[in-house]
């Protein structure tokens, strides 16, 4: 082999990345971060349905969403099921029962 050629196998054996590549590389990888844990936390919000059988879990979802930790649409089906369950008792005491 020619002493050019080794020279430059033993060059890119060394060669570190140039800034352009790092930024590329870490833009990269910042990408398939966000695309993982999106992929990983995404799921279906609870319905209505769900928060009028499990009244505790809407409170603590609409104390969450207060707080800005939670948001969305399972922050209004939290919020409608509480809602209907204060007007079904509202509407209890009317009737007198």
């Amino acid at each position: 082999m020619s002493p050019i050629l080794l020279a430059f196998a033993a060059r890119e054996r060394n060669h570190a990345p140039d800034e352009e590549q790092e930024g590329r590389m870490r833009k990269t990888s910042i990408v398939m971060a966000a695309l993982c844990l999106t992929a990983c936390s995404s799921r279906e919000a609870r319905s209505v349905e769900y928060f009028e059988a499990h009244p505790d879990e809407a409170e603590a979802v609409i104390a969450a969403c207060t707080d800005g930790s939670v948001t969305g649409t399972e922050c209004a089906n939290a919020s409608l099921a509480v809602k209907l369950a204060e007007d079904r008792e509202r509407f209890k005491r009317f009737r007198g029962k």
